[in-house]
């Protein structure tokens, strides 16, 4: 996963630079938005999932995510369900 660090130095910008313009530009933080972003990845990831061959755990690796219950509580708040529910429901 990517993390701020790298984004900044990919835009030749200073952290500090960057930090501002994500606030200018999305109203979040340049973590925040990492972190939106890989909510939305696992989700579709797990929507598009067949629950007989994946597991939750292996999507969650697969992304970079080792931190199992906090990732399960953003998600939880972002999308209304655990992750195990998202990939059961597909």
């Amino acid at each position: 996963p990517a993390c701020v660090a790298d984004l900044a130095r990919a835009a030749q910008v200073s952290e500090r630079t960057l930090r501002t313009a994500f606030n200018e530009y999305f109203g979040v933080s340049p973590t925040q938005y990492l972190q939106l972003r890989q909510l939305h990845q696992v989700w579709r990831t797990l929507k598009q999932a067949d629950p007989d061959e994946v597991t939750v755990s292996k999507v969650l690796i697969d992304h970079g995510e080792w931190a199992f219950s906090r990732f399960a509580s953003r998600y939880q708040k972002l999308f209304g369900e655990l992750p195990s529910q998202t990939l059961e429901r597909c």
